[in-house]
């Protein structure tokens, strides 16, 4: 009958032979570091969506948005964003609240929230666009311009 040896330990290596070493590129390295790192990759898909928006925006104003940002409409000028025009009201009596009590009325919340549900849902509904930043002093809409100066700051 033959026996078995059990050896517990790991192989020698004779000092011969080469010890396979993985090699990697400095930029290798950087880009495995960057990949891992969570933080650096939200940032990096942040700054490509603003990059694309800013790219987009003559699309975007003219095709979802509705509005040019040059032009004026005195009548429409200073209006508060469509989806807060209920809402307003609702959360100046918040801060009132705040500003006045020791405590802030965190109840008021649920109702602020619909109403501000409601003006973003009359928003799809009617055929009109909306201005979903309201308008400056001059009655353009403040989304339409903010997309456009994406573009004034990638030069």
């Amino acid at each position: 009958m033959a026996e078995r040896v059990l050896t517990l330990s790991q192989p020698q290596i004779k000092r011969n032979e080469p010890v396979p070493v993985a090699v990697q590129s400095y930029w290798g390295m950087v880009r495995r570091r960057l990949v891992r790192d969570k933080i650096t990759m939200f940032a990096l898909g942040l700054l490509i969506f603003m990059v694309v928006i800013s790219l987009a925006s003559p699309w975007i104003g003219t095709h979802l948005l509705g509005f040019d940002p040059t032009s004026t409409d005195l009548l429409s000028r200073n209006q508060p964003p469509t989806w807060a025009t209920d809402a307003w009201p609702l959360f100046q009596s918040f801060t009132q609240s705040c500003q006045n009590n020791a405590h802030c009325d965190w109840a008021q919340w649920g109702h602020i929230l619909q109403s501000a549900a409601a003006g973003i849902g009359q928003c799809f509904t009617n055929g009109a666009p909306c201005h979903w930043m309201g308008t400056d002093d001059a009655g353009r809409d403040v989304l339409t311009r903010g997309v456009y100066g994406g573009r004034i700051s990638l030069r």
